[in-house]
């Protein structure tokens, strides 16, 4: 008799997909959630809950500096029972039903840890090339973003309902119990899904975890159809795709024109008024322009 449930089986169509998968393969999650009944279990806990567990919700160290497979190591050492507490609080938070049968599983902490490395391996490592791309950009725009307008400008937009209220609180949510007043270490964590957010907490302080800007273009590109009968495809594309600021390298790896076609183009925008071009250091970024967002903000 075993501890797990087996899954409804159903057409990966009509598959109750977690809400976080923006991005996948949805075949090959598919494949993936139905190889394990723990995998399907798991997932749909954490897709559908408030309260993310514990074990796999620590923000990472001060330094930003983390390895999976420490990450890994460190969920495998989780006490068994209080992963199976942290586990029931997130399944109280959840809005659908969940199984419950799979947490008297044998050495949980490890399963998941084991999970997780298979998710990275089936479902993530082809694509982090491109999703790196992405967290970079948004690294280096919220950086600049702190030089120019200091905190409160680069958590502005950020996340639904997150401010930054005066020098040492974070608005969070419009509840007035979820506002973090900061006494240690704050660590904004990007990701590539395109919604939500959570806060997770560490040894030294809290987490913000949101969702990068670019992600949502990245994942289900705009075809921009009317600005391509406007301005032609390529050039529409590279305006569509500067959602962050880039270098002509980066647009050569995210759209997979070549680099003289990029330049070309951004030359065309630049000369059009479309997008600004401002130089740091050895590199030479672009934006769009007042004039470029609104002429993207008409595609919707």
């Amino acid at each position: 008799m075993t501890a797990l449930e087996e899954p409804r089986r159903v057409l990966p169509q009509q598959s109750p997909a977690p809400s976080r998968t923006e991005g996948l393969d949805h075949a090959a999650l598919h494949r993936w959630r139905f190889e394990d009944p723990l995998h399907y279990a798991f997932t749909d806990l954490i897709a559908h809950t408030k309260w993310f567990p514990d074990l796999v919700g620590l923000a990472p160290p001060a330094t930003g500096e983390v390895r999976l497979i420490d990450e890994l190591a460190q969920i495998a050492a989780w006490d068994p029972q209080a992963a199976v507490s942290t586990l029931e609080d997130s399944v109280a938070a959840a809005w659908t039903p969940q199984q419950t049968a799979w947490l008297a599983a044998p050495s949980l902490p490890d399963r998941i840890a084991d999970l997780l490395g298979s998710a990275w391996e089936q479902l993530i490592a082809a694509d982090w090339p491109r999703r790196q791309r992405i967290l970079r950009r948004e690294i280096a725009f919220r950086t600049a973003l702190i030089g120019t307008t200091g905190w409160a400008g680069a958590v502005d937009g950020i996340a639904r309902d997150v401010a930054w209220e005066d020098p040492d609180a974070l608005l969070v949510s419009r509840r007035v119990d979820r506002s973090l007043t900061v006494s240690s270490h704050l660590c904004f964590v990007p990701t590539t899904q395109v919604r939500g957010r959570w806060t997770c907490d560490g040894p030294v302080g809290v987490a913000l975890v949101y969702g990068a800007r670019g992600s949502r273009a990245a994942v289900s590109p705009r075809t921009g159809r009317a600005l391509g009968r406007l301005l032609g495809t390529g050039r529409a594309a590279v305006l569509l795709a500067l959602d962050l600021q880039a270098t002509p390298s980066q647009l050569h790896a995210d759209l997979g024109y070549a680099l003289g076609t990029v330049g070309g183009h951004l030359a065309v925008l630049e000369g059009a008024g479309l997008v600004h071009r401002a130089r740091t250091g050895r590199e030479v970024h672009y934006r769009r322009t007042e004039l470029g967002e609104a002429l993207v903000g008409e595609q919707g």
